[in-house]
């Protein structure tokens, strides 16, 4: 038997199964007598269990108990004693303080690089100077570039390449146009 059908007969005999569970458990043990003595013998058991009655411990019992592990019941509770209990011994506690001491130490790493950063430069100011103007003049020569792109677009291709042979073309449809009733034959 396998142990997913044992989970499921104990299940049905402790009452935790849905209600499938039940139906189908019950039909398997009306069709296996296997199945059937095992579910009744874990009832047996769970109904035992249930009907066992809890016997109080005695006095005499519970004081050798504590005189064994030395705790006083008159004793009350110290103040430490209940902060260090609520405070450090918290798990969520210790969870959000390990978080907050985390933060700090990686914050202050953060900042202290970003600020190793802008003090430390590796060129000079004269190279940086010298930096910015070829920039300005790499800028200067690809503006007159486009500006002398841009001429030659607008007279040379729009122009000649471009234009010209629209306007003969518009020409041409014009003069089909006016010279279209020469063409036609009246109904």
């Amino acid at each position: 038997m396998d142990e997913r059908l044992l989970n499921k007969i104990i299940s049905v005999a402790y009452n935790d199964a849905g209600i499938v569970d039940k139906i189908y458990i019950h039909y398997l043990a009306l069709k296996n007598p296997d199945i059937k003595k095992l579910l009744d013998d874990y009832k047996e058991t769970f109904r035992k269990i249930h009907d066992l009655k809890i016997d109080e411990c005695s006095d005499e019992v519970s004081a050798r108990v504590m005189n064994s592990l030395k705790i006083n019941e008159n004793k009350k509770s110290v103040f430490k004693d209940d902060f260090f209990t609520m405070f450090i011994l918290n798990p969520r506690t210790i969870l959000y303080a390990a978080s907050v001491a985390t933060l700090i130490v990686v914050f202050s790493i953060v900042f202290n690089i970003k600020r190793n950063e802008n003090d430390y430069s590796p060129y000079t100011k004269q190279e940086v100077m010298q930096a910015n103007t070829q920039i300005k003049e790499s800028l200067a020569l690809i503006g007159r570039v486009f500006t002398k792109t841009q001429s030659t677009i607008t007279k040379e291709v729009i122009g000649n390449r471009i234009g010209k042979p629209i306007n003969k073309s518009i020409k041409t449809i014009n003069n089909l146009f006016l010279e279209g009733g020469k063409n036609e034959s009246i109904n």
